[in-house]
């Protein structure tokens, strides 16, 4: 699954924020991402299920493993993972 991100900063490095609990990328760690935008290219995505990475059905047994491919799956589609 492609999650839903927001992107700032145009640094030639990146940096991407997870977020915890029941935020999304676009609302939590601002001050950080200001700070790093400045940088580094900044990606904040929103986890499965949460925010604009909305999936009907969350399998909780599975969750943090399907986090991780989704996680990866995004970053390679960005040209991130070589």
């Amino acid at each position: 699954m492609r999650l839903h991100f927001t992107v700032s900063g145009d640094g030639k490095e990146s940096l991407v924020f997870l977020h915890t609990g029941l935020q999304t990328g676009q609302t939590d760690f601002l001050f950080q991402q200001e700070y790093f935008k400045g940088h580094y290219k900044v990606y904040a995505p929103d986890l499965r299920g949460h925010g604009k990475s909305y999936v009907q059905d969350v399998a909780f047994s599975t969750y943090f493993s399907d986090s991780v491919t989704d996680l990866i799956e995004t970053m390679d589609s960005l040209g991130m993972i070589a």
